[in-house]
């Protein structure tokens, strides 16, 4: 009896590892297959969509087919060329490409000389001050911010991100979820 609990667990084990190393695999697949391609002289952005399990491409208007390239440590999600910058099909307005580099792609942070962005809209002009903190929560000299938002009321000097793993914070004042005050 022993020994067959013994094949069952090993059978078990082994399937929980197969499973994991498809999905692991899975993921830098789709990663290393999305980003910019050019195409009769047109660049398109192919991501994957996880909703339909499938790649899609979208054309990316004003993209220059031939300086455009993804930008390093990005996760496939940044491009420029040598007039713009481009988060997956959008360009950034008046993002300037010799200046610009991505903080967090995980968070979907980045920077040129004169902005902060959030993917492609811009949050802040007070780049000297601004810093990422952690669960979608960054700040600058005068505001809190969770993505693009503006976290009203949240004080910026006494502000703390105090879940792991989660989006909840607090300041000296109140406490806060996905950038929301609940108390």
């Amino acid at each position: 009896m022993g020994k067959i609990l013994t094949k069952i667990g090993q059978f078990y084990l082994y399937g929980l590892l197969a499973i994991a190393l498809s999905i692991a695999l899975g993921i830098i697949w789709f990663k290393s297959n999305s980003g910019y391609r050019v195409r009769n002289g047109k660049v398109y952005f192919r991501t994957f969509d996880n909703l339909h399990w499938q790649f899609q491409s979208k054309e990316v208007q004003g993209a220059n087919p031939t300086t455009i390239r993804t930008i390093p440590r990005s996760g496939n999600q940044y491009g420029t060329d040598n007039q713009g910058v481009f988060f997956g099909d959008v360009q950034l307005m008046n993002a300037d490409p010799g200046s610009f580099f991505v903080l967090d792609w995980r968070q979907e942070y980045s920077r040129d000389a004169d902005q902060i962005y959030w993917k492609s809209i811009p949050i802040t002009d007070d780049v000297e001050h601004w810093e990422v903190l952690s669960q979608g929560y960054s700040k600058d000299r005068t505001h809190i911010y969770y993505g693009k938002t503006v976290v009203e009321g949240a004080d910026p000097a006494s502000f703390v991100v105090t879940g792991e793993g989660t989006s909840h914070a607090k300041d000296k004042n109140h406490s806060y979820n996905m950038g929301r005050r609940i108390n």
